[in-house]
């Protein structure tokens, strides 16, 4: 359990099992969103707002303080439209959480994210553009807890129809069916340009389904600090990525977003809020299938 110590006031913070920095409030400075395990017994999940001198305290969530028994929690424009969303895990469904007048709305439901049942619970999720289409696709990990008779559940992968609901393909893109899997992370291990996914498994060694440069769409990647929020544009659409080593539960990856081009060969323009240094700017045309590293000035 997270407890107070000099720089947080008005714990205690629940159990934390996923955490999210960017900037909440939009004031410069990171922020951390918890993803709290639990919560009925403990403290559902919450916003720490940073007053700009490394103090938090518990700050308005603006709906997105659902009590639940969080596993996961993601930042991913999930819907394209160029604003980030939140994806959670926990008990026995998927939240998506989309901002919509100022408040945070969950319609995982509403859009084809079900509920699961018997000893089935989500852990893990990581979203990533898998075909570099520039949709993004939701990996989660399904499995039990661990017990020596536990059944195998899928990996699961959803893809985001042209009808706007989800659609599970894991069985379809070959991922395994009868697992344990835990935490996912969809980093480019290889260096072909396309994300490669990496699972837990409780049952056994880790799962990892690496890509062949199976598609000829282009892509861009952008580096910075951890909390930093990107937008590429490209094609004419604007695509949204937040910067984080922390994409689900108990997963650390490379500080790096990834945006899929498709045809589109060049960017346009990269906005980046930098975390302490706010907008940073470069403008296009920028070839793609390149990656952009940012550093302090």
């Amino acid at each position: 359990m997270l407890r107070a110590d000099p720089g947080i006031s008005g714990g205690p913070w629940g159990i934390a099992f996923a955490s999210i920095v960017l900037d909440w409030d939009d004031d410069g400075d990171p922020d951390v969103y918890l993803c709290n395990d639990q919560g009925a017994e403990f403290a559902g999940n919450m916003v720490l707002l940073n007053d700009g001198a490394g103090h938090f305290s518990v700050g308005d969530a603006h709906g997105a303080d659902l009590t639940l028994t969080c596993m996961s929690s993601t930042a991913v424009d999930a819907d394209g439209d160029g604003r980030l969303d939140l994806h959670l895990t926990g008990t026995d469904r998927q939240h998506l959480l989309v901002e919509e007048d100022g408040a945070w709305v969950d319609v995982g439901a509403a859009r084809g994210l079900p509920s699961m049942g018997g000893d089935r619970m989500p852990w893990g999720a990581s979203g990533a553009d898998l075909d570099n289409d520039g949709d993004i696709e939701l990996v989660v990990a399904t499995s039990e807890f661990t017990a020596p008779d536990a059944a195998g559940h899928p990996l699961e992968l959803w893809v985001r129809g042209d009808d706007g609901l989800w659609h599970e393909e894991g069985q379809k893109r070959g991922l395994p069916q009868e697992a344990g899997t835990r935490a996912v992370l969809t980093p480019d291990i290889n260096g072909d340009g396309v994300p490669d996914i990496l699972a837990s498994d409780f049952t056994r060694t880790p799962w990892l389904f690496t890509s062949t440069g199976c598609t000829a769409a282009y892509w861009f990647e952008v580096a910075a600090p951890p909390g930093t929020r990107v937008e590429v544009d490209a094609g004419g659409r604007t695509q949204t990525a937040l910067v984080t080593r922390h994409p689900g539960m108990a997963a650390t990856g490379p500080a790096i977003a990834h945006f899929g081009l498709g045809a589109t060969d060049h960017v346009d323009r990269v906005r980046a809020w930098v975390p302490w240094y706010g907008e940073q700017v470069r403008a296009g045309p920028l070839p793609a299938r390149q990656r952009l590293t940012w550093s302090p000035p």
